[in-house]
């Protein structure tokens, strides 16, 4: 039904497994997919057969609880230039922590590499909770840090038990002010697709850049008000895990990212969680 063939279709929560014999197929995409070891999960890619890629298993995040696939693209639309499209399932777990750690040493990767990248998954993570969940607050702080910023800012998921969420995210470190992102509204699952169309033309491209703290000109009083703002959403006495060490890892993230970047409460200019 589309005008256009997507470049790439991810699908989380895929439910494959190595002696699946459902046709799976859609003509004119290859398949791609990582196994998941029970009776949930998994992830696979289709790309577009005119893509030329690579998978990058040595990408791929060592957690618990978690399938992801990564490819690498060289396409004619970027210029030449290689980039990542990878898709992540996490499942269900109030444990964050190991998942926190794995992706942003997988962003620290990427930028290394110098690496453009698009991922999309079913993260469970709800992003609507920034303000009132610490560990989510810390997750989006983190990889805001890293210069990767998450697209999709509405609820994707509903249900008749629970409030709306926001688990299925966009993470990208492309700006581009043709991109656009939209939610179908289309209750295949109880999750709404996701989806995000980027303009590659060179001259529109550009890497997402955090707003860098200058440590040789530094504003102390502009610092003591950012840490000050990021101290009152870390709030010690609400830690769902009471465990110092926990505790102080959180405190350690906060701090080096407030140390890095400026806040993303202000100086955005449109408030609390602007970066999402």
């Amino acid at each position: 039904m589309c005008n256009v063939s997507p470049d790439f279709i991810a699908i989380s929560e895929t439910k494959l497994k190595s002696k699946c014999c459902t046709d799976i197929q859609i003509p004119n995409y290859n398949f791609v997919h990582v196994d998941c070891l029970t009776n949930a999960g998994g992830v696979g890619l289709y790309v577009n057969k005119k893509m030329q890629y690579t998978v990058r298993q040595d990408l791929e995040l060592p957690v618990d609880g978690c399938e992801s696939l990564f490819i690498e693209v060289k396409s004619n639309n970027v210029s030449g230039k290689k980039y990542i499209v990878g898709v992540i399932y996490r499942h269900p777990s109030p444990d964050s922590q190991a998942f926190q750690l794995a992706f942003t040493n997988l962003l620290e990767i990427m930028h290394s590499e110098k690496s453009n990248y698009i991922i999309g998954g079913d993260i469970n993570l709800n992003f609507l909770k920034y303000q009132i969940d610490t560990h989510i607050t810390d997750y989006v702080n983190s990889i805001l840090s890293l210069g990767c910023i998450s697209l999709i800012n509405k609820p994707t998921r509903f249900s008749s038990t629970h409030q709306p969420s926001l688990l299925d995210h966009i993470y990208t470190n492309i700006i581009d002010d043709n991109t656009t992102t939209r939610i179908a509204l289309y209750d295949i699952s109880d999750h709404l697709p996701i989806f995000a169309n980027f303009n590659f033309h060179p001259k529109c491209a550009k890497k997402y850049r955090p707003k860098i703290r200058c440590l040789k000109n530094f504003d102390l009083p502009s610092f003591l008000d950012d840490l000050n703002t990021a101290l009152f959403d870390l709030d010690f006495h609400n830690q769902n895990n009471s465990d110092i060490n926990t505790t102080c890892n959180n405190f350690i993230l906060m701090f080096n990212g407030v140390a890095r970047t400026f806040s993303i409460h202000k100086h955005n200019g449109v408030g609390r969680g602007a970066g999402i």
